[in-house]
């Protein structure tokens, strides 16, 4: 079943990133290119120096 709901206009929608491998970049440029929209709230990784 897929529920349909309005979208979120009344507030930036708040993302974690979990895991800062490849694919990780083209979402922190995706969070970065809609900031007015969106805003990125906490990032980790199991490596300490990712």
């Amino acid at each position: 079943m897929h529920l349909t709901r309005p979208p979120i206009t009344d507030r930036k929608v708040r993302f974690a990133v979990i895991g800062c491998g490849r694919i990780a970049q083209n979402h922190f440029e995706s969070i970065t290119k809609h900031s007015e929209r969106s805003e990125l709230v906490a990032i980790c990784d199991t490596d300490p120096a990712a």
